[in-house]
């Protein structure tokens, strides 16, 4: 009988430290062949007041995610910088869901203080009324997740914007 008992144990006991251990070793696996994200071309920028002495600033930003999964972007935060001048820092107002094996256009909507960005576009107004370009500078971190494994990547983002394209 207590042979019985401790082989019931032993059985029982394996199970439970085999299956959660397969379950990691498939999860851990899969993340392994994880590629970096492409960020591609900014197609569209446009500003959006809000209130409290915030603004949106909206971003259609092509990417192209080679995973064989989705990837959920949950938090970010830059240092931006327009024209070469200080414009204070921004954050993701939404999640986006970068769609697997996909390169899409996505809209990105960071919130930004109103003051800070245009202090930074006032000092910029001039160099850039001559040449009819701003220069756009970000550089921060973004924070993805896939099921319940997050990573948090460094991102430095340059980008050229003409005058006549923008929408504000």
């Amino acid at each position: 009988m207590l042979r019985v008992l401790r082989n019931k144990v032993k059985l029982h006991f394996s199970a439970k430290v085999l299956i959660p251990l397969v379950v990691a070793i498939f999860f851990f696996s899969s993340c392994g062949s994880y590629e970096n994200i492409e960020f591609g071309k900014v197609n569209d920028f446009r500003m959006n007041n809000k209130t409290n002495g915030k603004m949106e600033l909206v971003l259609k930003v092509k990417i192209n995610n080679p995973n064989d999964f989705n990837i959920k972007v949950v938090k970010s935060e830059f240092d931006l910088e327009i024209g070469g001048n200080s414009a204070g820092k921004i954050t993701l107002s939404e999640k986006v869901k970068i769609k697997k094996n996909k390169d899409e256009e996505y809209e990105i909507i960071v919130e930004a203080d109103k003051g800070e960005v245009t202090a930074a576009m006032m000092k910029t107004a001039f160099s850039s009324l001559a040449s009819k370009k701003v220069h756009l500078k970000a550089k921060g971190w973004v924070k993805g997740r896939v099921f319940i494994f997050g990573k948090k990547e460094e991102v430095d983002f340059k980008h050229e914007f003409n005058l006549d394209d923008l929408k504000i």
